[in-house]
């Protein structure tokens, strides 16, 4: 089942709540001549509905609904009558998190924190330890696992910090400077 959510006013503007936190924001433009570059929103021409006939078993197994993978949420907004536009069918994923770094690493206890050196998207360095053997461990926010490198900054494979058991393998190609 789809869920309906209606757009509510807050102030000049109209919101939907779409749960887990997230909300679309709408604000309306009054005239479209007054707002640069975002024009006032009109609701796209309908496309007619296509009918098969006569039914046929082909036809039949041509029509389904989406099948969407348990993290993506799929909405029908509303928008106020007076807007004049038509409802929207929106799929949002909510699958993207990042994991905090741990302030130990009770699977290398000979790691001491150390200052990063390796660069990330988006800015910052990645957080980074060392042990007495010069063993680099730096941690992955997206997947929140230990990358570990060797004293030359070759990958050894991807680790969980708490157990130590490998993850992912050791990847060739990747580098970082120790």
């Amino acid at each position: 089942m789809v869920d309906v959510v209606q757009f509510t006013l807050r102030g000049s503007q109209q919101v939907a709540d779409l749960g887990d936190g997230i909300e679309l924001i709408w604000t309306p433009a009054v005239e479209g001549s007054d707002i640069l570059g975002i024009p006032a929103l009109e609701a796209a021409p309908q496309a007619p509905h296509i009918w098969v006939y006569p039914p046929t078993k082909a036809a039949d197994s041509s029509i389904v609904n989406p099948v969407y993978p348990p993290e993506y949420k799929d909405f029908i907004l509303v928008f106020p009558v007076e807007s004049g536009v038509r409802l929207v069918y929106v799929v949002v994923s909510f699958s993207h998190h990042y994991y905090p770094k741990p302030h130990t690493l009770p699977a290398f206890p000979d790691a001491k924190w150390a200052p990063g050196k390796t660069r990330m998207k988006g800015g910052g360095l990645r957080p980074r330890w060392k042990d007495k053997k010069g063993t680099i461990y730096e941690w992955d926010f997206q997947h929140g696992a230990v990358e570990k490198y060797n004293k030359r900054g070759k990958h050894l494979g991807e680790f969980d910090h708490a157990s130590g058991n490998q993850t992912k393998p050791a990847d060739p190609t990747r580098t970082v400077e120790p």
